[in-house]
């Protein structure tokens, strides 16, 4: 199985350090990248190409709805993956109109992150 390469996108320092920690336990993932803005977030994916992308939906300036928008119209677009402590409908609907792949709550994500990256493994998207 092929390593999937990941960008986290994240205004919260703690929840980069704890995401990189907690995804470096699988064996077929490797955190590529961080970014704790928008604007930087969509830089790094330009530049390093990640299989997918961690994006938080409130960052400071472009919010997380437009950092989608930007990475998914990249030449190379990475899976995107909000992930939020606002998991109601709403913000999971938002998301996933504006391109998302998929939306992860930060409440949940030790639980939810594992099968969401085993299904883009499986299905080949990667």
């Amino acid at each position: 199985m092929r390593t999937q390469t990941v960008l986290l996108v994240d205004d919260s320092t703690a929840f980069l350090a704890a995401a990189s920690k907690f995804l470096a336990d699988f064996c077929n993932v490797a955190v590529v990248g961080t970014a704790q803005s928008g604007e930087e977030g969509v830089r790094l994916a330009e530049a390093i190409r990640p299989d997918i992308a961690l994006v938080d939906f409130n960052l400071p300036g472009i919010g997380g709805l437009e950092v989608v928008s930007r990475l998914k119209a990249l030449r190379y677009p990475p899976i995107v993956i909000m992930v939020s402590f606002n998991s109601e409908n709403e913000y999971r609907k938002a998301s996933l109109l504006r391109g998302c792949d998929a939306f992860v709550s930060k409440t949940d994500f030790t639980d939810e992150i594992g099968p969401v990256l085993e299904k883009f493994s499986a299905v080949g998207d990667l």
